[in-house]
Formats: structure tokens, sequence, C-alpha cells
């Protein structure tokens, strides 16, 4: 696979949520990036992992494409959920 799957969005509550699915065959690995960062930084590694794992990535709420809302643990796991859900 050369590249990621278009940038769909889901809705975590009232927060729209980016996610990069990136494809590939396994089990799922969903990718997080660090503060200040995005799931763009994820691109390389995804590449690589792509054929052992079907590996997602996530702009975490107030990153990168996603939007803004209240920021705590319980609302990011609750974000997290979402997009395995999806």
């Amino acid at each position: 696979m050369n590249a990621s799957k278009p940038e769909a969005f889901i809705h975590s509550g009232l927060v729209r949520l980016a996610v990069q699915n990136h494809g590939g065959t396994g089990p799922v690995m969903l990718l997080l990036h660090g503060a200040g960062r995005s799931a763009a930084d994820w691109l390389p590694m995804a590449r690589l992992l792509v054929s052992n794992h079907h590996v997602i990535a996530l702009d975490l709420r107030g990153h990168g494409l996603s939007g803004s809302g209240e920021w705590n643990v319980d609302l990011v796991l609750r974000d997290i959920k979402a997009v395995l859900q999806s």
C-alpha cells in the first residue's frame, strides 16, 4: 500500500475527530501521537506496520484536524473507544 486512505471524521460527543485508516491485515493497531503533534507523524511507521496490522492513526481532540473540546483522560478514552468502534 502506497498511501493512507483519505482522512475520515467521526464524532465523539460533540468533538469531530480526524482518523487516518491506513488499512492492512491483522489485528488493529491504533497509533496515538504526543502532545502538540498529529497523526501525520505516524505516516512513515504506518507504512511499515500495515503488513502485519490494520493501522489506524487518530488526531487527538484539539490536535491536527480534530476539533477542540474539553480535555481529560476520561474524554480521550471515550474518543479512542469511538474510533475503535467505528
